[in-house]
């Protein structure tokens, strides 16, 4: 039970090592999130009848994983949700308690008042005030200040723009132990913002943070070894990283974990093993899996042959990808209408209509054709 009736100071020394736990976990859980497009790698041809897996590859912008921060907040903010009780925004007397701590110095609530005026929780949504709250905290040395200063600082929230302080700072944080701030640490040097570009440099981050079982950082981890980028390629690596990011329910290590299993890389060629890891990133509405698992059911591979099944994959593929790779996947759907009777095509049609991923409802980007 959580005891909000406490001053916050005392509130925190009670329940901080459960928030910096159940934080922790949450962050960890975190991949290629927002601001992290995946991008469409074929190998081989991509036509329905030939192979060619779509796996993640290693581009990414570096946008700031919204997810994460959102999530964060809500833990440290309202943290009765992370227990089974009721969410609850905190009362004015206590953010003015808060207040009266962090201007007499307190690094803890300083912090905490960033987050607040950063995700609008308890005051008006402020980037510029959390800024100045996280810079307080942050000058004080608290690693969690230290790194979403750095994020707002990547992202051009209530700051400019400006890759180079953002590392500045996910260095501060990191090496205190950040987990976070070294997974973006690792991102930046991969990306060579704010920092040259550095492979072996990001590989060293990445391993850090992926040590500390941040999801995010052993996707990344994989995609270095499977590419060998900063780290001789290494195939069995690559899997043993994906694999850890894949149980903790990254969609893109979910998906690049079907592909190994396909291509018999780093683990024997196994369909139904990768179809069953495919499933689960297509259940997260990752479109890349759903192209993959269209084209495992067109080719009866690791499942029993199914047009309509094909075509109800390749149809929400075609409806939540954008670009170029919507166009791809949307002419691989037209392929297969054409092989397809009117019969079936309307079952597919029926049950893309119908789907729904396991986190709700059927939110398409695009229509149902």
């Amino acid at each position: 039970m959580l005891h909000w009736d406490l001053p916050l100071i005392e509130f925190y020394n009670l329940h901080a090592h459960a928030v910096r736990r159940w934080a922790g976990d949450t962050a960890s859980k975190v991949g290629a999130g927002r601001g992290q497009p995946r991008v469409l790698r074929h190998r081989g041809r991509s036509d329905v009848d030939t192979p060619g897996w779509r796996y993640n590859g290693t581009r990414h912008s570096l946008g700031v994983a919204g997810p994460m921060k959102t999530l964060i907040a809500i833990v440290l903010l309202l943290a009765p949700s992370a227990y089974g009780q009721e969410t609850k925004v905190p009362a004015p007397e206590w953010v003015n308690s808060w207040r009266a701590l962090a201007e007499k110095g307190n690094s803890v609530t300083q912090y905490f008042l960033g987050l607040m005026y950063d995700e609008g929780k308890g005051v008006p949504q402020d980037y510029a005030e959390a800024v100045r709250w996280y810079r307080k905290a942050a000058d004080q040395g608290n690693a969690g200040a230290q790194y979403f200063l750095g994020l707002m600082c990547n992202e051009g929230k209530g700051v400019p723009q400006d890759y180079a302080e953002a590392v500045r700072w996910y260095r501060k944080a990191a090496d205190q132990g950040n987990a976070g701030a070294q997974y973006f640490l690792g991102l930046m040097c991969n990306e060579g913002k704010g920092v040259p570009q550095d492979y072996a440099e990001a590989v060293r981050w990445y391993r850090k943070a992926a040590d500390q079982g941040n999801a995010g950082a052993q996707y990344f981890l994989g995609l270095m070894c499977n590419e060998g980028k900063g780290v001789p390629q290494d195939y069995a690596e690559a899997v043993r990283w994906y694999r850890k990011a894949a149980d903790q329910g990254n969609a893109g290590a979910q998906e690049n974990l079907g592909v190994m299993y396909a291509e018999g890389q780093g683990v024997p060629q196994d369909y139904a093993e990768a179809v069953r890891w495919w499933g689960k990133a297509a259940d997260q509405e990752s479109a890349g899996a759903q192209h993959n698992m269209g084209l495992a059911y067109w080719r009866g591979q690791g499942v029993p042959q199914d047009y309509a099944e094909a075509h109800m994959w390749l149809n929400l593929a075609a409806s939540r990808a954008s670009g170029d790779e919507q166009k791809k996947f949307a002419e691989l759907r037209e392929g297969m209408a054409k092989k397809m009777t009117p019969q079936q095509i309307a079952e597919a049609q029926r049950r893309a209509r119908e789907w729904k991923p396991k986190s709700g409802g059927n939110k398409l980007a695009g229509p149902i054709k």
